[in-house]
């Protein structure tokens, strides 16, 4: 864990076999509310994850993200939604479950998740985001993420898109 800064907060970097299962149950709260995910096997999905991140402010969870290992067709699912023509096997990771809670947006909490997260990998990685949600576009462009493709509809809501983006650390053909 990060030592807390200078305003009560601290982001936790872990891979899920580190995780408490309260942690791990706490993670998957979280990300439900973000409302983007079916609740139906997502511990499972939770902890095949490569790696967890958790925020705290004065101690309380604050928010929560991972970089998530997607199964190969679900990726092709993804990038051929979207009209991405990419080859979805370059981008093994996927950066997702990025989620603050309400009474703690606006404070740079999503960056400090995702700068953790992305400090030590190289590889290329996607994510997805509504296609609304502003302030998680500046911050994935903040991070080197293009937005590419189309719009896409959320399975999970419909009536509401998704944009895709990537980040590309090695070469791509």
């Amino acid at each position: 864990m990060s030592k807390a800064d200078e305003q009560g907060r601290s982001v936790a970097v872990k891979s899920p076999l580190q995780c408490t299962d309260a942690e791990l149950s706490a993670f998957c709260d979280l990300v439900i509310q973000g409302g983007e995910v079916t609740a139906d096997g997502l511990l499972g999905r939770v902890r095949r994850a490569r790696t967890l991140a958790f925020c705290y402010v004065d101690g309380a969870l604050a928010g929560v993200a991972a970089l998530k290992i997607p199964g190969a067709h679900y990726r092709g699912e993804v990038f051929q939604s979207a009209e991405v023509k990419l080859d979805p096997e370059q981008f093994p990771i996927e950066l997702g479950w990025v989620f603050v809670l309400k009474d703690y947006r606006r404070r740079g909490l999503s960056a400090d998740l995702v700068a953790r997260l992305l400090s030590d990998v190289d590889a290329n990685v996607y994510a997805t985001s509504k296609s609304g949600n502003a302030a998680m576009h500046h911050t994935l462009r903040r991070f080197g993420f293009s937005g590419l493709g189309e719009e896409f509809p959320s399975k999970e809501n419909p009536g509401e898109k998704l944009a895709f983006f990537a980040r590309t650390k090695v070469a791509t053909t």
